[in-house]
């Protein structure tokens, strides 16, 4: 705002004054030289007529013509000068204005007058100066917003990235490790680890760490009991802690390996309801953690957690289902053991037809050519049953991609046969069990007497079982022993 002072008034007078009188001067001069001309034209001609001079007239008319042409110069020349006066530092100081306008807010307008022209060139100036202020401030906002801007777009960016490891990792010692070099590289900290909760509960224990001193404490086996040290209070209490300051925090527990931590925090892992860890992370800078900084890692943190949980019981599913797969070929291969005990090693065909092959012919079987001959494995639940073997005669050539390519498939479909017509074999001889049980079952209940029950009972057992003989005892009633031996009072 142009703030009109008295002093200033009191100056711009002037500048009034000095115009008022220039073209004051400018508009008498004529005047005075027309009138001065007149008066001393009229004086010489009154001289002449005293002293009979007999003067012509026009001279006297030419020196009044003359005086009034050189009044009407002079006007000129006092009125041009006098505009310029007035002209040439408004003429500066609207190129001063303009250039301002156009974007020079460096410019600065000259005053070196006392008057109106001063004054408003002084405005100018002021002007010039709160819009360079206001400039400065507004440029300083937009490059702090810039950094805001920045800084959310470095953590949005580091959480997707955490987001792509976690759904793309499920071995939890690559995820721990990715996820914390991936914090430290987003957030530019000087160290983070990861905590995880030993079975007992009691310990936090390092699993991944940062840089060499990472590698150094992870050897060391480090870890931290819960309830000690900022790590240990965040997985007691549930809360992030937060030292803006490290050396002041009164339950900081310092390491060696870390010397020039200046601030530090510390974030609870909480999955499903329950602390699985801790995550630790350290900073050069002091107060390096703002409350953008310390939300963004405590929902980073809380995802980690869940990612590590599903991981964990990923591998758990994992081993159980390797256990499960382990347990099933052994039974797979003790039931195909069972079937094969009839003596039959597989079948072989050629010109005279299709020939069962047993063990006592298996040694003497003729070897196939090795260079036309095609020996595909069958698998039946991972496990080799056996093999099928094909050789084509030598007119016929070599096998083509083609052929091996059919044999594998038909091979694959034969894996598929075998078992099923293994598992329906056991299913029926398992229903043809359980039928004879029933049927041993309902003939020993259809009776009420003692003698025919155990008559009944031996007589089906040993048809059922194909036995000649066997009996039942019955001796009263007396205590067993661990291994079944009766033991009479």
């Amino acid at each position: 705002m142009i703030q009109y002072q008295s002093n200033k008034v009191m100056k711009s007078s002037s500048f009034r004054s000095g115009l008022f009188r220039a073209f004051l001067l400018a508009a008498l001069l004529p005047v005075l030289v027309v009138g001065t001309a007149l008066v001393v034209s009229n004086t010489m001609l009154f001289s002449d007529q005293l002293a009979g001079a007999g003067n012509s007239p026009y001279g006297l008319l030419g020196l009044n013509v003359s005086a009034a042409v050189a009044a009407v110069i002079i006007a000129i020349i006092i009125s041009i000068i006098a505009a310029r006066r007035v002209s040439d530092p408004l003429r500066d100081l609207a190129d001063t204005a303009s250039r301002i306008s156009e974007g020079d807010i460096e410019l600065t307008a000259e005053v070196d007058r006392d008057d109106e022209v001063g004054i408003l060139a002084q405005a100018v100036n002021n002007l010039t100066l709160q819009m360079r202020t206001l400039i400065g401030s507004l440029e300083g906002r937009v490059q702090e917003r810039t950094r805001e801007l920045e800084k959310q777009s470095n953590y949005l960016k580091a959480t997707v990235e955490v987001n792509r490891a976690i759904g793309s990792i499920l071995d939890l010692e690559i995820l721990t490790q990715e996820v914390v070099e991936l914090i430290r590289h987003h957030f530019s900290m000087y160290f983070v680890g990861l905590f995880l909760l030993s079975d007992d509960g009691l310990w936090a224990v390092l699993r991944a760490g940062t840089g060499s001193a990472g590698n150094n404490l992870l050897t060391q086996g480090h870890k931290v009991e819960v309830g000690t040290g900022m790590v240990g209070w965040s997985i007691e209490n549930n809360k992030p802690r937060i030292a803006s300051e490290a050396g002041f925090d009164s339950i900081r527990l310092g390491t060696t390996e870390l010397p020039l931590t200046s601030s530090e925090a510390s974030f609870p892992l909480r999955s499903r309801g329950r602390i699985i860890g801790a995550l630790s992370v350290k900073s050069e800078k002091l107060t390096a953690f703002d409350e953008l900084t310390i939300s963004v890692l405590q929902a980073m943190a809380d995802l980690v957690a869940t990612a590590l949980e599903n991981a964990r019981l990923f591998k758990e599913n994992r081993e159980a289902l390797d256990a499960t797969r382990r347990a099933y070929s052994e039974s797979t291969r003790a039931a195909w053991a069972g079937l094969l005990k009839r003596g039959l090693v597989g079948y072989r065909c050629d010109q005279s037809g299709v020939n069962p092959v047993l063990p006592s012919d298996e040694d003497s079987v003729e070897p196939l050519d090795e260079r036309l001959l095609l020996r595909l494995p069958i698998i039946v639940r991972s496990q080799e049953l056996g093999s099928i073997e094909a050789i084509k005669p030598v007119e016929n050539g070599p096998w083509t991609q083609e052929e091996t390519s059919m044999m594998e498939t038909l091979v694959d479909q034969l894996s598929v046969a075998l078992d099923n017509a293994r598992l329906y074999s056991e299913t029926q001889l398992r229903a043809e069990r359980e039928r004879m049980i029933s049927d041993i079952t309902s003939k020993v209940r259809a009776s009420t007497n003692l003698d025919i029950i155990l008559q009944t009972s031996i007589s089906e057992l040993a048809q059922a079982l194909h036995i000649s003989q066997g009996r039942i005892l019955i001796r009263g009633i007396g205590e067993v022993d661990d291994q079944g031996d009766r033991k009479d009072e």
